[in-house]
């Protein structure tokens, strides 16, 4: 945001992209850490409860294996606020997170009612949350490496 006020546009650009890149990077290490590790992690909490590790292992898969999301969505929020659309991102939050999760509880969850068909929600709803903001950055970030005021 700094730079944003500073009329850094340069800088701004350079810093948002390392963004991404720290963040990428971050989540998708310690993701692999835990995908590789899941059970002797799990056996900690869990000892000798193999049905209990089971159901672990499927939380693990859908949700540190997609964990980059959250990383992508973490990064976008702040890039969103930095520009001042702080309202529009909260909706999209509230919409995909929350709305697309209670529709597919009520919808396809109702019709198959799996552990898997659950924690598939997870992943689902935050590609959604990505997907909906992307428009808003590109849009920012073009107009701002334009030098023009952006407004929705």
């Amino acid at each position: 945001g700094e730079n944003i006020g500073a009329g850094d546009r340069r800088r701004t650009l350079k810093v948002t992209f390392s963004s991404y890149a720290i963040s990428f990077s971050c989540v998708t290490l310690s993701s692999l850490l835990c995908l590789l590790l899941r059970e002797p992690l799990l056996s900690l909490f869990v000892p000798n409860q193999p049905e209990a590790i089971a159901y672990g292992v499927i939380c693990n898969n859908y949700l540190v294996g997609t964990a980059f999301l959250l990383g992508i969505i973490v990064t976008n929020n702040q890039l969103v606020q930095a520009f001042g659309f702080t309202t529009y991102q909260m909706v999209v939050s509230l919409i995909c997170m929350c709305g697309f999760r209670m529709l597919w509880l009520a919808g396809v969850y109702s019709h198959f009612t799996t552990f898997e068909c659950l924690m598939i929600t997870y992943p689902l709803s935050w590609t959604l949350n990505v997907l909906f903001v992307i428009p808003l950055i590109i849009y920012c970030l073009s107009a701002y490496r334009r030098g023009k005021d952006f407004k929705l």
